[in-house]
């Protein structure tokens, strides 16, 4: 009898439990945060070419669906394009880690997929963000775009591709407006090289309402010191679409 018992109450709980939710909003749109790799060439001493790369954050913010394909356009910061002091930008390149396991989308470690025919639309290096453009058949979220300033003491999840690795997420409080940087903004969310363009969300809204462009750093002789807690970004009610 008592085991009967026993698994009449465990079919009931099975039955009982609710169904997980399906990621929308924040949760989803983070998902489709991506690594933009830059290869460039530059020349040596000797005047021979050599090729290097860099790597940063780029975040789709607008999806147009033509039959099968689908036109992404992404914000970065524009120093993940501009190189300096090289003779030529070879390739542009956008790698997407979004995975859809079951209704919900999640973080891979590995590339999913990579967008094609990739162009810089836009780039303002002052202001440092840049506009591109890149096609896919593969289904893309994007982030909605705030059009409030940020706010003293508001809640904001960072999201990039730290030292070129695949996305990882980081929250913080805004602090207020740099005094160093014109037109930046400081949050308390960590970040570090490869930060640069990955998107700011309000963690409350789920919208973006500023790109990384970069950190602090105290010089201490010789040595740079990162100070990854004081996180610049660029309000995006600066950047002009």
């Amino acid at each position: 009898m008592l085991r009967h018992i026993l698994l009449g109450v465990g079919c009931m709980l099975a039955f009982s439990l609710p169904k997980e939710p399906e990621t929308v909003g924040l949760k989803r749109e983070a998902t489709f945060v991506s690594r933009i790799t830059t290869e460039y060439v530059y020349l040596d001493r000797e005047g021979g070419e050599v090729e290097g790369i860099t790597e940063g954050t780029a975040f789709p913010f607008k999806v147009e669906k033509s039959g099968k394909v689908n036109k992404v356009y992404l914000l970065t910061a524009a120093h993940n394009i501009n190189v300096k002091d090289v003779e030529r930008v070879s390739r542009f390149k956008i790698e997407f880690f979004a995975k859809k396991v079951g209704k919900n989308w999640v973080l891979d470690s590995e590339t999913t997929f990579v967008l094609k025919n990739v162009t810089v639309l836009k780039k303002d290096v002052e202001k440092d963000y840049a506009i591109l453009t890149g096609t896919t058949t593969h289904y893309v979220c994007p982030s909605r775009l705030s059009t409030k300033s940020p706010k003293y003491m508001q809640e904001v999840v960072a999201v990039g591709c730290a030292i070129g690795i695949p996305p990882a997420v980081t929250e913080g409080l805004v602090s207020r407006e740099s005094a160093t940087m014109s037109g930046r903004w400081l949050s308390s969310s960590q970040v570090i090289y490869g930060n640069s363009g990955g998107p700011v969300y309000d963690k409350n809204t789920g919208e973006v309402i500023g790109i990384t462009t970069g950190i602090l750093f105290i010089q201490d002789g010789w040595t740079t010191i990162p100070i990854t807690h004081l996180h610049l970004f660029l309000p995006i009610s600066s950047v002009e679409l």
